[in-house]
């Protein structure tokens, strides 16, 4: 039975045809409109009844299609907002399954957002601590926070926040989850706290060793003429060790935090390393000569590069200087240099004793020692390493080392001519 039919069957004697013909048109633009078809406008009726009619349901579909847009555009805001964020969130409903998640946790998470929604978290997430807590939250109905680790075999440590969403306002929503990946923050919270503690030990020897001699002097009026002099050159010893601790320190913060922040402010120049390797041999000369030790200059150093003449001549001193301290009287120090593919790469090599290798990944952490009776007796602070790895980070280099016990090691300083 027609629209029409079904009008005239209920109002027999009040529709006339032409009525009838605007009813069975609304009913059939109503039958699109429910269909979908929003953008749908009723054509306008020929009576003045009818023409309100359609006027009304037009306006209508106009603020339900702007309706409609304004929440289609919020969502788009919000998806793009989860998607820019670099935490971790996380949906989950009063039955653990996942409503929501966006593309960070998914990194954090190894699993595809696209894959999991509907799924259990116990389906998804294998992690067991991270399991309890968020069953805590969506059980208990309190917001939580806690730091777990993530993956035993990486060490990689997250923090998440669970925050419950009153049922009232959205029925499927339990709770929204937050996880930010902290590793790096942790590891150097523990950099930080190693760093104070080597400082500490680093200063509170010297600083021991003066206090205790200026004490005896103060109280031993009967030690000789020969006994105060030695016990002064002790002090001025370690008086001189405090005093390299120390600046090395300030050249480290200015290296890090001061003057030579990135690439572009280090008043790069073109010049010829072997400019720089004989300053660096006049430095280093008394040093070198109290052990015999033989500066030479071997091949490829005529290679020039853009460098900072200060910072990379103090890179090569210290190298100098490292190699005297631990090779033996008589040996030789070679500074060499090769050029590949664009890249410089400056060798400082010597035939001491060596390094073990389980020593080479960590030679250029701050304080690090291999031998930590010998680092003292030849006077090393324990920075000088760490303040060449700087300054070849700084010229966008790297730093290599390759070393055999009872042979000699040879440090490579590889820098882009670009």
């Amino acid at each position: 039975m027609s629209a029409k039919s079904k009008l005239y069957s209920f109002f027999p004697s009040l529709l006339t045809d032409e009525q009838g013909n605007e009813l069975e048109a609304i009913e059939q633009g109503l039958d699109r409109v429910t269909q979908g078809e929003l953008s749908y406008r009723f054509p306008k009726g020929r009576t003045k009844e009818f023409r309100r009619l359609t006027d009304r349901l037009n306006t209508m579909l106009e603020r339900l299609q702007d309706q409609l847009d304004e929440v289609s555009k919020q969502k788009n805001e919000q998806e793009t907002i989860l998607a820019s964020m670099l935490e971790g969130v996380m949906a989950v409903d009063t039955e653990h399954k996942i409503i929501l998640c966006n593309d960070a946790i998914g990194q954090l998470l190894s699993i595809d957002k696209t894959q999991v929604t509907g799924l259990k978290v116990s389906e998804v997430i294998k992690n067991a601590q991270l399991q309890r807590f968020i069953t805590q939250v969506l059980e208990e109905e309190n917001e939580n926070e806690q730091e777990l680790n993530l993956s035993a075999s990486d060490n990689r440590i997250i923090q998440v926040y669970g925050c419950p969403i009153p049922r009232s306002d959205f029925e499927s929503t339990a709770a929204v989850f937050v996880i930010n990946d902290i590793t790096r923050v942790r590891r150097l919270e523990n950099v930080r706290k190693d760093f104070v503690a080597n400082v500490s030990h680093e200063l509170k020897t010297p600083i021991t060793s003066i206090k205790g001699f200026v004490e005896t002097l103060l109280n031993g009026s009967t030690h000789t003429e020969q006994d105060r002099t030695r016990f002064l050159e002790i002090i001025l010893r370690h008086a001189d060790r405090l005093n390299a601790i120390i600046e090395d320190l300030l050249i480290l913060a200015r290296l890090e935090d001061g003057d030579v922040k990135d690439r572009g402010e280090l008043g790069l120049e073109e010049k010829s390393i072997h400019e720089v390797v004989q300053s660096a041999f006049e430095l280093c000369e008394f040093k070198g000569k109290t052990k015999e030790i033989q500066f030479v200059e071997g091949k490829g150093t005529e290679i020039s590069f853009p460098m900072n003449v200060s910072l990379f001549e103090q890179a090569i001193s210290n190298l100098l200087e490292n190699a005297v301290k631990y090779s033996n009287p008589g040996g030789i120090v070679e500074v060499s240099a090769e050029s590949s593919n664009g890249t410089v790469t400056v060798h400082v090599k010597d035939n001491g004793v060596g390094i073990e290798e389980h020593h080479l990944k960590r030679l250029f952490e701050r304080f690090y020692r291999v031998d930590k009776a010998r680092s003292r007796d030849v006077g090393g602070t324990g920075l000088g390493l760490a303040i060449v790895k700087h300054i070849v980070q700084l010229h966008k280099g790297w730093i290599s080392v390759d070393s055999t016990p009872g042979k000699g090691t040879t440090f490579s300083l590889h820098f882009s001519k670009v």
